[in-house]
């Protein structure tokens, strides 16, 4: 395999440096190659050599083992990230949750002696998914169905003077360039080239980078159809189709020989008639594309991809289309990242094996899967039962299981960053994946963006320190003082330059700001904190589609997940061109928006400046009028500029905070349904249809909530009975307890006599006791085992809460269809 050939041959000079200089100094203790200085090594722990898993390879290597763990110490909270997205490492793509208040220990280094830069005992957050060596890979043949033409149907070239052009032909020596867009990037950041007008192909339907054009394109004279791409969309993003194998060889095997690029030029239209590939199960018997000879036997690749990366390749013949008889669920593995770079990879050498690739891939078939957040290390078992993972090269931190290796980082920039190594018995319980989490594996994939390590190990150190985001919820400022006391300047808001109402907490600061390189268009929020004040933060988290359009608030779930995602995508644009103008533009706009509505999660109080409109009911008996109190915000997007606008722009800023109580108060139609029908009613002039829909809703919310004090009560009562029944429960078996011993201790009595002719005892427990001490234990224990436990009242009460439970649940549900 690639990168385990590349990771065993580090661990092997590694291993044999230590050797070398063990010797040459005379000493047994091995040093770490590394370090400059030898390093104190726990015997314990020291490297082992042993023979590697077997590939398709036979030679011997040798594993580094990594150093036992530091002695541990407090952890910090986690914060809390957007979704996981796509493979684009955007912000307009997500990354996916962790949850909060999880912890990461220190990953073992290849060598002993080398302090963690992380804190100890800390985990990075979990992921919403993992990939299963189980389940995701290993599935019966998977792929798309039949929605794609045929493979008669591709384009056919201009007749070659030769009876048949050969399926590939060996690019030209120069063709060594590495190309700059494999996925998608801004075109700003790199050069493309496209077509010329007079071909017919718009430019973003085709280009090619400028490595890719210097190094396959720019030495023919088929290079004059090509001019340099230029675009002002800055949404736009672009890869280089000389990424993809049948492109490539299109163009060597077809192109060049001709001397014409209309086969180029025929494939775009091609492949508009093909069904994006996008990973998902379907059902149907197929067709789909397996490999000979079960040489792969759990691989099933979709007409898509097999058209874009297997055609006219070295590996096609190794290839069949299949459909079965019956239904079955099926996706295509190509979609996933490991296998897709390590075919590229392949097809990219001098003479590309189909062996060695069908080694790479068994063998990711058959990787367990990461075993997640605070969960032991999920290691490889080579031949000889050692546990193997990789580890950071240069005693620095870092410890990732084969499985997100091979996911995340074989094959890429960064593969030489961590090698093979093997656990002691005791790492295998201990050792944690340091990229289990969603957010580690999202900080990873702008590290190897960046060909940086240092951006991923910098983040995922700050994850433990920097805490939550407060979202929608947000935070007072008298809380937050009792924070700042705690943290220092990690709890540090900042806000965009120029702009102070746009404010970001410090999780978001140090977790995506400066992990997108875009600290420097924030600054520190340095004014006084005020009683009252609620901090915000515009980073907030969206569960929202990441293809949803922003261009208007009802579309998120919140105006303030809304802002979140302007920023996101603006920041996201900005790192990737080093122009962070729309993130400044995008501030600006939202600087002009009212504050944003604090929904059912959080209440105001008079400090905080809020204002509040809306109606008071000119007749309460009426069903066709009603009383509405809105924050600025919501009523700004309701029926500002509307025919009912001044019905309801009573000023009630007065009223409401008469009203704040503990909490603060609340804006009423925070939902996008109830914003949507007082918009609506808005609009029409319909006062009445807003006033019956608000009425019954505003009904519905009293009757859910009434349930509130009675199921505190009950709960209470439960709790109560629960703990008497504790209580009677011991008592009983210490008096059972106590009956038995005496019990015992009179048969111990009874032994050491003769029969003294009497016996006591009574109808209970019958007449057979030689002695009166006997015959009173035993009635003790018929009397302690009749004693009342409550258990009958107390189920019965468990009983009655289920009841009660679930009628409110039954009322709850009905506002929710309402709110």
């Amino acid at each position: 395999m690639n990168f385990l050939n590349k990771a065993r041959k580090k661990a092997e000079e590694a291993f044999k440096e230590i050797q070398t200089q063990a010797q040459s100094s005379g000493k047994s203790r091995p040093q770490n190659a590394n370090e400059q200085a030898p390093l104190q090594y726990p015997q314990q722990h020291s490297p082992q050599q042993f023979p590697p898993p077997q590939f398709h390879h036979h030679q011997q290597q040798h594993y580094s083992q990594p150093a036992s763990q530091v002695p541990q110490q407090q952890p910090y909270a986690i914060s809390q990230l957007p979704p996981q997205g796509s493979q684009q490492t955007s912000f307009q793509q997500g990354y996916p949750a962790p949850q909060p208040n999880q912890y990461y220990p220190p990953p073992p280094q290849v060598f002993g002696g080398v302090t963690s830069p992380f804190a100890p005992g800390q985990q990075y957050p979990p992921p919403p998914h993992q990939p299963s060596a189980h389940g995701s890979y290993q599935q019966p043949p998977q792929g798309h169905p039949a929605t794609v033409p045929p493979p008669h149907e591709v384009p056919a070239p201009v007749p070659p003077p030769q009876a048949q052009a050969p399926a590939t032909v060996a690019s030209p020596q120069n063709a060594t360039s590495k190309c700059l867009a494999k996925e998608w990037v801004v075109p700003s950041r790199h050069k493309f080239y496209c077509f010329i007008p007079s071909i017919g192909v718009s430019g973003e339907s085709f280009t090619v980078c400028a490595n890719c054009f210097q190094s396959n394109v720019a030495s023919y004279t088929l290079a004059s159809n090509f001019i340099e791409f230029h675009t002002t969309n800055e949404s736009l993003r672009l890869v280089c189709d000389f990424s993809i194998p049948r492109i490539r060889n299109i163009w060597f095997s077809q192109c060049v020989p001709r001397n014409t690029v209309q086969p180029l030029v025929d494939f775009p239209r091609f492949v508009e008639k093909l069904s994006p590939c996008d990973g998902s199960t379907i059902s149907s018997p197929g067709p789909f594309w397996i490999t000979r000879n079960q040489t792969i036997p759990d691989l099933a690749v979709c007409q898509t991809c097999f058209e874009l990366f297997l055609r006219l390749t070295p590996f096609e013949e190794h290839l069949e289309n299949k459909t079965y008889l019956e239904t079955r669920d099926w996706s295509c593995d190509l979609v996933l990242p490991f296998f897709k770079r390590a075919l590229i990879a392949e097809l990219e050498k001098t003479s590309p094996s189909f062996q060695d690739l069908a080694n790479e891939f068994n063998l990711r078939f058959k990787m367990a899967p990461c075993s997640g957040v605070g969960n032991p290390i999920s290691t490889f078992e080579n031949d000889q039962s050692q546990s193997l993972v990789f580890t950071a090269v240069g005693g620095k931190s870092g410890n990732i299981c084969f499985a997100c290796y091979s996911d995340c980082l074989a094959n890429t920039s960064l593969e030489d960053e961590f090698v093979g190594a093997a656990l002691s018995t005791d790492q295998k319980t201990t050792v944690t994946c340091d990229l289990a989490s969603g957010y580690s594996k999202s900080a990873m994939e702008i590290a190897v963006q960046q060909g940086d390590i240092e951006v991923w190990r910098s983040a995922v150190g700050m994850a433990g320190k920097v805490g939550v985001c407060f979202g929608r919820k947000g935070v007072t400022e008298e809380e937050w003082e009792k924070k700042v006391a705690e943290h220092g300047s990690l709890a540090q808001w900042w806000h965009v330059n120029n702009w102070p109402s746009i404010e970001i907490c410090p999780s978001c600061y140090w977790l995506i700001v400066k992990l997108f390189k875009a600290d420097s268009m924030f600054s520190p929020i340095t004014r006084p904190l005020r009683g009252g004040i609620v901090r915000m933060c515009f980073l907030a988290v969206s569960s929202t589609p990441l293809d949803t359009s922003p261009e208007s608030p009802d579309n998120f779930e919140t105006s303030l997940i809304w802002r979140g995602r302007r920023l996101r995508d603006a920041i996201s644009t900005g790192s990737e061109t080093g122009n962070f103008s729309k993130l400044e533009s995008e501030a600006a706009s939202l600087s002009q928006e009212p504050p944003p509505c604090g929904g059912n999660d959080r209440g105001f109080k008079r400090p905080s400046g809020r204002k509040w409109y809306g109606r008071l009911s000119q007749d309460m008996a009426s069903t066709d009028d009603c009383t509405v109190v809105m924050c600025e915000e919501c009523w700004s997007r309701t029926v500002k500029g509307t025919p009912l606008e001044s019905a309801f722009s009573m000023d009630l800023t007065d009223a409401a905070y008469q009203h704040e109580g503990e909490t603060g108060y609340m804006c009423q139609p925070y939902s996008n349904r109830a914003r949507m029908e007082l918009r609506g009613a808005a609009q029409r002039a319909n006062l009445a249809s807003f006033a019956r829909y608000w009425n019954t809703r505003e009904a519905l919310r009293k009757k859910s909530q009434q349930w509130l004090p009675i199921l505190q009560q009950q709960a209470l009562k439960q709790q109560m009975q629960n703990h008497q029944q504790s209580m009677n429960i011991m008592l009983k078996v210490n008096a059972q307890a106590n009956a038995l011993s005496r019990i015992g201790a009179a048969g111990v009595a009874e032994a050491a006599v003769s029969d003294p002719g009497v016996r006591y005892g009574n109808s209970q427990i019958g007449y057979d006791s030689y002695t009166m001490g006997r015959a009173e234990a035993e009635q003790d224990w018929q009397n302690a085992s009749k004693m009342d436990t409550g258990l009958g009242a107390s189920m019965s009460t468990a009983a009655e809460s289920q009841r009660l439970i679930q009628l409110a649940s039954m009322d709850e549900a009905a506002f929710k269809a309402y709110e």
